[in-house]
C-alpha cells in the first residue's frame, strides 16, 4: 500500500505534468537536501514541497524551503502544497523576505485543481503578481458562478463575404501581434488636457470558457454590455474578428472547428482572446490566453494571463460598482491609475486610398412601426489592406508616440467603418479609406480604420447617411 504522503506527492506531480511541465520526483536540485518535486518548462523552474499533514505550514517550513532555494539557481521559484493551510507567521515570513519567491497552495485550491475548476498556470500567475507587485500572499477562494445564466447580448450585425451566407465572424491572415479592429472607439481623453482619464486593470484567475461566461454575465448585469462589442482571436497565422458577447464565447469554445476551416498551416499552442465594448462614457477590454495544445483532448483547453481593463474619463465619484467587481473576481488590491498621456488618436491620410472590398458588415435597419420587415444596411466593409506586409506606413500615419499604428501592417484585411451607411441593395462605384483611429487596449492597440463611399449607383432604394441613425 502506497503511503499517503507519497500518494500526495505523486498527485501534485501529475497536476504539473498535465499542465505541460517536465516533472522530476525526488529531484537533487537542492543538493544535498532532497526535493519532493521539481517542475519546469521553457519559462519557469519550480522547486515543490508537498506537505500532507494536519499541522499547517509554519515559519520553520518556510525557512527550510528558503534554505533549499538558496542552493539552487536564482530563478527557481519555491512552492509548497499543504492541505492544512499556513500560519500567520508563515504568511508574514513569505511577505517580509521576498529575496526568494515562495508560493503556497492550500486545501481549497488543491480541491479546485483536482476537480478541474482551476488550472495551475492561472493560479501561479496570480500568486506571483500578488507577491511581486503587492507583497501579498494570495489564495484563491471558491466563488460561486452566479451569472452563468444571465442572457448575454447577441449582435444584430453580420459579416458577408462574396456570395457566402452571412456569418457572425470572419477570418483573415495575420500575425499573432496583428491589430484588433473595432467599429467604435470611445475617446476617454476628449476634453482632457493632455491625459486619457483613469484606468482600472484587474488580473483575473479564469480557468476556462465557463469562467469567462460568468464574468461577462456579471459585467452585463452590473455595467451593461452592448450588442456590438467587438471580439478578436489571434493565432500565429490568422485572426478572427466578430461582434457580440454571445458570439465571442461560441467562437472561443469552438477553436477546433475554426482551425479545421482555416487555411492556416500552423497553429500555436495558445491563442489570444480579446473582447472590446463601450459603456456610458468609457470602454471595457477583456483579454486572455487560451491554451489549446496538441494534448488538449486529455486535459481540456484552459485560460491564463486573463485581465480586464476599464477605461473612464476620470475616477468615478461612486466607486461601489468597481469595488464589488474587484471583490467578485478576488482581486481586492486593484486600483485606478491616472493615464497622463493621450493614447487615443485619429490620423487622416493625405490621399484617400481606394479599397478592394471583399465583404460587407450588415445591420438590420428597423424602420417606423407598421412598415415592411426590416431590410439591412451596410455599416462597414471588409477590404484588402493596402498596407499589408509593407515595410512602412505612409508618413502621415507614422508617429513616434503612436508606434502601435504599425501593427496594421500585419493584417491582410481591414474592417473599415463607414462614415456614411447605405442600403444593402445600393451599390457605390467604390469605397475608400480616409484614415485610422487608434487607442491602447489592455494588451495591445485597438484600431478603427474609417472611410466612406464615392458615387452611389442608385437602385431604387433610399440612400442612408449615418448621421440619420
Amino acid at each position: 500500500m502506497v503511503a499517503a504522503w507519497r500518494a500526495f506527492e505523486t498527485e501534485i506531480a501529475d497536476l504539473f505534468e498535465r499542465a505541460g511541465f517536465q516533472v522530476t520526483l525526488n529531484a537533487k536540485a537542492a543538493r544535498p537536501r532532497q526535493t519532493d518535486v521539481f517542475a519546469h518548462d521553457e519559462k519557469l523552474n519550480l522547486l515543490i514541497e508537498a506537505k500532507d499533514r494536519k499541522r499547517p505550514i509554519d515559519i520553520d517550513d518556510i525557512d527550510a524551503l528558503r534554505s533549499r532555494l538558496n542552493r539552487t539557481n536564482a530563478g527557481v521559484v519555491g512552492v509548497i502544497f499543504s492541505r492544512s493551510g499556513l500560519t500567520k507567521g508563515a504568511k508574514d515570513a513569505i511577505e517580509t523576505d521576498r529575496t526568494r519567491e515562495i508560493l503556497t497552495f492550500v486545501g481549497p485550491e488543491i480541491d479546485q485543481l483536482r476537480k478541474g475548476q482551476k488550472n495551475i498556470w492561472s493560479l501561479i500567475e496570480h500568486k506571483r503578481e500578488a507577491l511581486t507587485v503587492h507583497g501579498k500572499v494570495w489564495h484563491s477562494t471558491a466563488r460561486p458562478s452566479r451569472y452563468l445564466n444571465v442572457p448575454l447580448p447577441s449582435s444584430d450585425v453580420s459579416f458577408q463575404i462574396g456570395r457566402s451566407p452571412a456569418v457572425p465572424y470572419f477570418e483573415c491572415r495575420s500575425r499573432m501581434s496583428g491589430a484588433s479592429h473595432a467599429l467604435e472607439i470611445q475617446d476617454t481623453g476628449w476634453g482632457n488636457s493632455g491625459g486619457e482619464g483613469a484606468r482600472l486593470a484587474i488580473r483575473l484567475a479564469l480557468n476556462d470558457i465557463t469562467d469567462l461566461r460568468d464574468l461577462l454575465g456579471y459585467l452585463h448585469k452590473n455595467f451593461g454590455l452592448s450588442k456590438n462589442g467587438m471580439f478578436f482571436i489571434h493565432q500565429s497565422e490568422s485572426c478572427w474578428h466578430g461582434m457580440g458577447a454571445e458570439e465571442f464565447l461560441e467562437a472561443a469554445q469552438a477553436w477546433g472547428q475554426r482551425y479545421e476551416r482555416s487555411p492556416a498551416k500552423r497553429f500555436h499552442h495558445s491563442e489570444q482572446l480579446g473582447y472590446y465594448d463601450s459603456f456610458h462614457t468609457g470602454w471595457i477590454h477583456i483579454s486572455a490566453q487560451q491554451r489549446v495544445g496538441m494534448d488538449v483532448q486529455k486535459r481540456g483547453a484552459f485560460l491564463h494571463h486573463a485581465e480586464i481593463v476599464i477605461q473612464l474619463p476620470g475616477i468615478p465619484v461612486d466607486m461601489s460598482r468597481f469595488l464589488r467587481l474587484c471583490q467578485y473576481v478576488n482581486n481586492d488590491w486593484a486600483h485606478f491609475d491616472y493615464v497622463n498621456a493621450r493614447w487615443t488618436s485619429s490620423r487622416r491620410l493625405k490621399t484617400n486610398r481606394r479599397l478592394d472590398v471583399i465583404g460587407h458588415v450588415l445591420k438590420a435597419d428597423i424602420g417606423p412601426v407598421g412598415t415592411k420587415p426590416p431590410s439591412r444596411v451596410v455599416i462597414a466593409v471588409i477590404a484588402r489592406n493596402p498596407f499589408y506586409k509593407r515595410s512602412a506606413l505612409p508618413k502621415e500615419l507614422q508617429d513616434p508616440e503612436i508606434l502601435s499604428l504599425r501593427q496594421i501592417l500585419d493584417n491582410e484585411l481591414l474592417l473599415c467603418d463607414l462614415r456614411d451607411w447605405h442600403d444593402e441593395g445600393s451599390k457605390p462605384d467604390y469605397y475608400y479609406l480616409e484614415g485610422v483611429e487608434v487607442t491602447e487596449g489592455g494588451t495591445g492597440p485597438i484600431l478603427r480604420p474609417f472611410g466612406t463611399w464615392n458615387e452611389m449607383r442608385y437602385s431604387g432604394k433610399r440612400k442612408l447617411r449615418r448621421s440619420q441613425e
